[in-house]
């Protein structure tokens, strides 16, 4: 749509009250495909969707159309040199472009694994005294629970989980043998 200047499609409009409950033996494909087909036949309204490739430059305060399209033509060349990267090293692993399908149907960034290795946050504060106060008082707080837990297992379900902290479940202690 970019490069070609079309910046304007249409699609029908589904209004909610036509959506229905699909039937438990309609959950597949097939039924999907069914009732997307009913949507659509029974929508006589069209909507245009536009997109406006240059609002963000418009929002920088970039209105004048010679520096839009420079900035769009090294966008453009920017990609050109990611997908020729990307097909380099494709050829050099000796792997094939993946499908249309496969794309569509994969997940976003799937290659993506964090590589955060700082601990978790606790408490949000600028008052070093409170971070400690509250960090100390969770760890208290955890360390009751285990505790807690133990006694549960060993079989003393009298001692009270402490509040705030959802439980586990309880620990089974004895089977139930039915006779025959």
């Amino acid at each position: 749509m970019f490069l070609k200047g079309e910046h304007t499609k249409f699609w029908k409009r589904i209004r909610r009250p036509q959506y229905r409950a699909l039937t438990p033996d309609s959950h597949n494909l097939s039924g999907y495909t069914r009732e997307a087909e009913r949507l659509l036949g029974d929508s006589n309204e069209v909507e245009s969707f536009t997109l406006e490739p240059n609002a963000w430059l418009e929002a920088f305060g970039i209105t004048d159309r010679a520096q839009q399209e420079q900035v769009n033509l090294r966008v453009i060349q920017l990609i050109r040199y990611l997908e020729l990267r990307a097909e380099r090293k494709r050829q050099r692993q000796h792997k094939r472009v993946i499908g249309q399908e496969k794309l569509i149907r994969q997940e976003f960034d799937v290659s993506y694994r964090p590589d955060r290795k700082g601990r978790r946050m606790w408490c949000l504060s600028d008052e070093r005294s409170i971070r400690i106060a509250y960090i100390r008082s969770l760890k208290r707080l955890k360390q009751e629970a285990r505790r807690v837990l133990a006694l549960w297992r060993m079989g003393d379900t009298t001692a009270k989980y402490p509040p705030g902290l959802y439980p586990p479940s309880m620990p089974k202690l004895a089977n139930v043998l039915i006779a025959a």
